[in-house]
């Protein structure tokens, strides 16, 4: 019976170890964006699978995520203009150069650059 139990708490904490947490990532609209792209490929945000992107809008115009099939998460709601946030939970992966980039729901020109793994 101890044998077992050792065994099974042992398998138990190289699951736990070996399972990957989740992390949150925040990522801010610049103030002046305007109707411009939100990052640059340059400088594409990064993530994985399970990971919430935190989207804090600092820019003095809504902005608001637009995903098609809620990929790599449910389509963003409004942001207000200085401070209006959105939680990007990301649910699938996502590759921009096959896909093509993200944007904003009310400017398409307007592009957020993401890639999740």
């Amino acid at each position: 019976m101890k044998t077992t139990l050792l065994v099974l708490s042992a398998a138990f904490c190289l699951a736990s170890y070996g399972a990957a947490k989740a992390a949150t990532v925040e990522f801010h609209i610049k103030a002046g964006t305007g109707q411009n792209s939100w990052n640059d490929a340059a400088s594409m945000l990064t993530v994985a699978v399970g990971d919430t992107v935190h989207i804090v809008n600092d820019d003095s115009i809504v902005h608001t995520l637009h995903t098609d099939n809620n990929t790599p998460c449910p389509h963003g709601t409004d942001m207000d203009a200085g401070g209006g946030s959105y939680d990007c939970v990301i649910s699938y992966a996502f590759d921009p150069a096959a896909d093509g980039p993200l944007h904003d729901h009310y400017y398409p020109e307007a592009k957020f650059w993401l890639t999740a793994k």
